[in-house]
């Protein structure tokens, strides 16, 4: 579904931890995760977390563990893994 399908599934599934919004914090969650030879995405971790944001960055992280399997990635026609950094953003209006 592309890049707009991606950002549509992280805003439609994403819930700002309600503790966070108290303390007012605010940043971006970047997640690094692997799409492997299946489509699967495999190896999720906090490649940059928001300081002083564990519920965000815990948030994030769950999220990317829901995703639907990508298309898997492709070099010289054959399947190969690619590793992605997503970030996800926490802000407040």
């Amino acid at each position: 579904g592309g890049e707009s399908k991606l950002q549509d599934f992280i805003s439609a599934n994403i819930n700002y931890p309600t503790r966070a919004q108290k303390k007012g914090n605010v940043g971006t969650s970047y997640i690094s995760f692997i799409v492997d030879e299946t489509g699967a995405v495999a190896n999720i971790r906090i490649f940059k977390g928001i300081p002083g944001c564990e519920a965000c960055d815990e948030e994030a992280v769950r999220v990317v563990k829901q995703m639907p399997k990508w298309e898997p990635g492709k070099q010289d026609d054959k399947v190969v893994p690619v590793q992605y950094v997503l970030p996800v953003k926490f802000s407040l209006k």
